[in-house]
């Protein structure tokens, strides 16, 4: 995970831990959550009804919409018609209506609001419309997040190629409800929490877009040669290990797609959950090399991550490894200002080729200016990390 991604875990770790303080003995006369709505549906795939989707109109939220950690990305929403959205009333979604995922990332959870609307989702998504004054939305929230609701519905899950729940199993989810006071009161620490870390967030991306300008500042404009990415750098694909060559321990790291998120992978990988045999070494990606997911829907993470030894990598995923006329640190923010998602090919599953990176074209200044640049960067990587200890040592405070 980056640095913004950090910072979110970081206090979201802290909500848990009070959710858990305040609530983890509070288990008492639990309620179905459909006893606590007004509604609870979903809503319909456009094209199975023989609309498509627009360019421009009403909001098309979708499960690769929500991230992990609740929040709604709002400039990747599909758009469907006016004539769509009044087709599919049932879903037509309202201003803090609850969206919780039913098949495939089970378990995502974002709250609509008034900027999102007018908008409408999918059958992948139950939406929850909560009485009045019943519950705290907040709570509500973290609870469907707590061991205690999660044990329900894992054993709950269908389906083998796509998992998925019913609405009947989310209508019959039971559900703490605790004294609203200490439900408003929670709530309240929540409101707390999110304040601070917005703020973190802003100062990492003041950072983030210091880094970005000093990029145009050094490099563009100028009278620097340009060549492709296939002239400067060799390109290599993973592949998938033999079961008898993947170690639970070792020298020679086997990097799979998860493993980018492990703490301490944020820029440079430096651990991972397997390792292989040494005789893979000449598959691997070599050492100083930049690796990135490949295929499906990880590519749209835009993750790219540094490795300085040599490393396996599974078939899902690339490495770039530049020739001497390029810095590491500066090939690395070539790609960090790329989007990913546009190199995809049009495969019903998303992926990028050699072929895909091999035409791109970058500035090469002088290799003196790069390492001026590198020398910048790791700086700028100084402060970033002093914020997120001080980000910690803010959340072990509010404990």
């Amino acid at each position: 995970m980056d640095c913004v991604e950090q910072v979110r875990k970081i206090f979201d770790d802290l909500v848990k831990s009070r959710f858990i303080e305040m609530f983890g003995k509070v288990l008492d006369n639990p309620v179905k959550l459909s006893d606590l709505s007004n509604r609870i549906t979903k809503g319909t795939t456009p094209t199975t009804a023989g609309f498509e989707f627009t360019e421009n109109g009403v909001n098309f939220v979708k499960i690769e919409n929500i991230t992990e950690n609740g929040q709604l990305l709002k400039d990747s929403l599909m758009h469907v018609s006016q004539e769509c959205h009044d087709a599919f009333r049932r879903s037509q979604l309202q201003k803090g209506d609850i969206l919780f995922s039913i098949a495939g990332a089970i378990g995502r959870t974002a709250v609509i609001t008034e900027d999102v609307l007018p908008a409408n989702t999918n059958q992948a998504l139950a939406i929850i419309r909560l009485k009045d004054n019943i519950i705290n939305t907040d709570y509500l929230i973290q609870c469907l997040h707590s061991e205690y609701v999660l044990k329900q519905y894992r054993t709950k899950k269908r389906g083998a190629a796509q998992l998925n729940l019913s609405l009947e199993d989310i209508s019959n989810l039971k559900i703490p409800l605790p004294e609203r006071s200490m439900q408003d009161k929670f709530a309240s620490f929540i409101q707390q929490v999110d304040k601070s870390k917005f703020i973190f967030e802003q100062e990492i991306s003041r950072y983030d877009q210091l880094v970005k300008s000093r990029f145009i500042e050094m490099f563009k404009g100028h009278d620097y040669p340009m060549k492709t990415i296939g002239e400067l750098c060799s390109m290599k694909s993973g592949t998938t290990l033999a079961r008898e060559q993947e170690l639970t321990e070792g020298t020679l790291r086997y990097c799979k797609v998860s493993d980018m998120n492990l703490p301490g992978n944020e820029k440079i990988i430096q651990q991972s959950n397997s390792f292989a045999e040494d005789s893979c070494r000449k598959t691997s990606i070599p050492a100083n090399s930049i690796i990135f997911p490949k295929r499906g829907g990880a590519i749209g993470t835009n993750k790219k991550r540094i490795v300085l030894e040599d490393t396996c990598v599974d078939l899902n995923i690339m490495g770039i490894t530049p020739s001497s006329s390029l810095n590491l640190e500066y090939l690395y923010q070539f790609f960090q200002n790329l989007d990913m998602g546009s190199l995809c090919n049009g495969s019903s599953v998303p992926q990028i080729n050699n072929k895909d990176i091999a035409p791109l074209q970058i500035i090469v200044p002088p290799i003196e200016l790069q390492n001026e640049f590198e020398s910048f960067i790791k700086q700028v990587d100084k402060s970033k990390f002093a914020l997120l200890e001080t980000a910690r040592k803010l959340a072990q405070s509010m404990v």
